[in-house]
């Protein structure tokens, strides 16, 4: 298997892990809107077409080299903050903007090492984008 297609395809994995954890849109019962619907849904936009424009950068990429890895090596990490405190948020978990009504500290898992897990994981996962973005 060529080097490319291993990196194109353990991105394609962990870009999926983070819409599914780090992408839940989704209103929760019990949710209220702490900003306007409308800058909600630009945010939902906005966040989409970023992931739009990394996975593109992905399929029209040249041959990965150290860089480019160290890149995804960012984005794993980060795609691993991410799940790990959705997973521990559970329901606790609304989309930006959006807040829940009876709240709940949450302080297992990955929160007990750090109180903003899934905004640190999401800023390893855009720095770790645009270093492969960039270099290609």
């Amino acid at each position: 298997m060529s080097s490319l297609l291993l990196f194109q395809i353990t991105a394609v994995i962990l870009g999926g892990l983070f819409l599914c954890y780090g992408m839940d849109v989704r209103r929760k019962a019990g949710a209220c809107d702490f900003v306007a619907p409308a800058w909600q849904v630009l945010m939902k936009f906005s966040a989409f077409a970023l992931l739009g424009c990394c996975g593109w950068v992905v399929i029209a990429m040249h041959t990965p080299d150290l860089v480019d890895w160290l890149g995804l090596a960012f984005v794993a990490s980060g795609t691993a903050f991410i799940v790990a405190a959705k997973r521990a948020l559970g329901r606790a978990h609304t989309f930006t903007g959006q807040y829940m009504k009876q709240t709940q500290l949450v302080t297992h898992g990955v929160y007990a090492i750090t109180r903003n897990p899934l905004y640190f994981g999401v800023f390893q996962c855009e720095f770790g984008a645009v270093v492969w973005a960039a270099h290609q």
